[in-house]
């Protein structure tokens, strides 16, 4: 898990941001993490938005810094917030954007450059062909037509660009 990994690597300012209807078993997974980790004040470092957008990360900067929560890793409900996150940590020039380590979801190849990141490749063919076969199924026997929870297996990427934190 990201909060794992982060940990491994001397992090222990660790950012979570999230939309909540949609990525509440992320969102819990790093607060759940955090928590047994020993991590004190984790409910200053997750931000949860309906959307995750330029504005959004905006007021988590704002948030942060008014707070005087300076993280060093985070991890993201999805590539997209942090490309968010990132390029408005690029455009204010902020001193710690480069040293930052970062894990979203997705492998979205245009984050890659932003930052120190990694990323969980969901493989998105693999999703669609297992959702297929739930479909035919319940096509064939539709007296189970009762909600599938199922997880698929992801795979993380570009571990190597994390850096080790250089302070605790």
């Amino acid at each position: 898990d990201a909060v794992n990994i982060l940990y491994e690597l001397g992090h222990r300012r660790i950012a979570g941001f999230f939309c909540e209807r949609m990525m509440p078993g992320r969102m819990n997974g790093v607060i759940d993490t955090l928590n047994s980790k020993g991590i004190k004040d984790d409910e200053k470092f997750i931000y949860c938005s309906r959307n995750f957008n330029s504005y959004d990360a905006g007021i988590f900067l704002k948030n942060m810094q008014r707070c005087g929560c300076d993280f060093a890793a985070g991890s993201a409900g999805s590539d997209g917030r942090l490309i968010h996150l990132m390029r408005l940590l690029e455009a204010q020039d902020h001193p710690w954007k480069n040293s930052l380590a970062m894990i979203g979801f997705g492998n979205l190849h245009e984050a890659e450059h932003l930052c120190n990141m990694a990323s969980f490749d969901q493989h998105p063919e693999r999703l669609g062909i297992r959702a297929f076969e739930k479909l035919m199924d319940l096509k064939e026997s539709p007296e189970s037509n009762s909600i599938i929870y199922e997880e698929i297996p992801m795979e993380l990427v570009r571990i190597g660009n994390l850096p080790k934190c250089v302070q605790a």
